[in-house]
């Protein structure tokens, strides 16, 4: 009887301790799903920034929407139009623009 009571207690126990990893596990999951990514115009240079850390734009960046952002700070739109990210403006991954105030 002893055995049963003990073997009940473990399974118990051994059941709380999973479902704690889970919970752990999702929350992981939620803040690399909600990272946010963007390239910003600051002191006539364009930054990518992710993560909290930030780096020149060297290269052309390829967006979700296919829009490519040229070092220059031209963004060239699928559609074929051409602007100019000024200072201060961000544009995020999927394409969407951010002025300041906004």
């Amino acid at each position: 009887m002893k055995t049963l009571a003990i073997l009940c207690i473990a399974c118990m126990l051994s059941a709380g301790v999973r479902a704690q990893d889970t919970s752990a596990q999702k929350q992981g999951n939620a803040i690399t799903q909600n990272t946010v990514a963007y390239i910003t115009s600051k002191n006539g240079k364009l930054w990518f920034v992710k993560e909290g850390h930030d780096a020149e734009l060297k290269m052309n960046v390829t967006l979700g929407d296919g829009s490519i952002v040229i070092p220059t700070g031209m963004v060239k739109r699928k559609d074929g139009s051409v602007f100019t990210l000024e200072e201060g403006w961000s544009i995020y991954m999927d394409g969407t623009v951010k002025k300041p105030g906004n």
